[in-house]
């Protein structure tokens, strides 16, 4: 995907065959997610691409307030954290 401001996305690389996301019309493999922020509304997008063609209209495409960012960031880390002990948060 093509994103305008490029100095403030973050992409993540999917590699595990575990991956599996759910888009518009059925299940794919999601190839990659991209994290951008925007910083005069104080939001976060999240898009989630396949690694098939016209991947440049995601899927999926959250965007969502900081506080909002800053709980689904928490959430995802208590869950991290109680499937792996280990893991430092």
């Amino acid at each position: 995907m093509d994103h305008p401001f490029t100095g403030t996305v973050e992409t993540v690389e999917f590699q595990g065959d575990e991956r599996q996301a759910r888009g518009r019309n059925s299940w794919f493999r999601p190839h990659r997610a991209c994290v951008q922020r925007f910083g005069a509304g104080r939001t976060i997008a999240v898009s989630v691409e396949s690694a098939r063609p016209y991947r440049d209209m995601p899927p999926i495409y959250l965007r969502i307030g900081l506080d909002d960012a800053r709980t689904l960031h928490e959430a995802i880390g208590r869950q991290i954290g109680a499937l792996d002990p280990t893991a430092t948060g």
